[in-house]
């Protein structure tokens, strides 16, 4: 995941991405499962269940060439803005009501703690990654809040 934020003109962020690591909501998973979705070819409840569910279409280290994922337009960034940056061990084990709940703590440590416990405790079958950017002030200086969290399970 490449977050970049324009600061100088215009505050908006632009994000591009290769394999299953999203910006929460933005961006899509670059699985089999996701473009035989998007073809109509198994619906939604069929992905769930699909046996190559996690096999990548593009992976970091490969032989094959890449093509990131962009965004096509940027982000306007307001003051109060909360970004997720996150593996498919942390979407897997976590819906989105309870991501959306993380997301509002004004506490980024506890927050990413609170996911870590929940991803331990559903024994998450991947690793996790996440990183939340918390949007306080809009100024060159001091753009983002920003804490990661990286745990192998």
């Amino acid at each position: 995941m490449l977050p970049y934020l324009c600061g100088h003109c215009c505050r908006v962020l632009y994000a591009g991405h290769v394999e299953d690591s999203r910006l929460y909501q933005l961006t899509e998973d670059q699985t089999i499962v996701n473009e035989l979705f998007k073809k109509g070819t198994i619906t939604e409840q069929e992905k769930e269940d699909y046996e190559m569910k996690n096999m990548l279409v593009q992976a970091l280290g490969s032989d094959m060439k890449l093509v990131p994922q962009l965004l096509r337009k940027g982000i306007a960034v307001q003051p109060g803005d909360c970004f997720l940056l996150c593996s498919d061990g942390v979407y897997n084990v976590l819906n989105n009501r309870e991501i959306q709940a993380l997301m509002e703590i004004a506490d980024l440590h506890f927050a990413l703690e609170s996911l870590s416990a929940l991803a331990y405790k559903r024994k998450a079958a991947d690793n996790f990654t996440a990183v939340l950017l918390h949007f306080k002030q809009l100024q060159a200086n001091e753009i983002a809040n920003t804490k990661e969290l990286t745990a192998r399970v």
